[in-house]
């Protein structure tokens, strides 16, 4: 289960994202993973075109429909922050 979603720097926003078109356009401040952490805007914050970097939330999957933990890998492209999502297996 991978995505790739992208976020507008300078007006930190939501430009797209697959799984939850319904957020397209929102801002980044506004988006809370599941445990109220306002991930998209510390992505956003801290990211840069020199590197890759990686930041986990908790999303409610509309697949599996339970609660998972994603972890994306980010970098800023030009005005944009490109990410890649994906889910994490738990350890046993």
């Amino acid at each position: 289960d991978q995505y790739v979603f992208v976020l507008d720097k300078t007006d930190r926003t939501i430009v797209w994202t697959p799984s939850s078109q319904e957020l397209i356009d929102t801002s980044v401040d506004q988006v809370e993973d599941i445990f109220g952490k306002v991930f998209l805007g510390k992505m956003i914050d801290s990211a840069s075109p020199n590197l890759i970097q990686q930041m986990d939330y908790w999303w409610f999957s509309p697949i599996t429909k339970q609660v998972e933990l994603r972890r994306a890998f980010y970098q800023q492209v030009g005005d944009s922050v490109v990410a890649v999502g994906t889910f994490v297996l738990p350890v046993d």
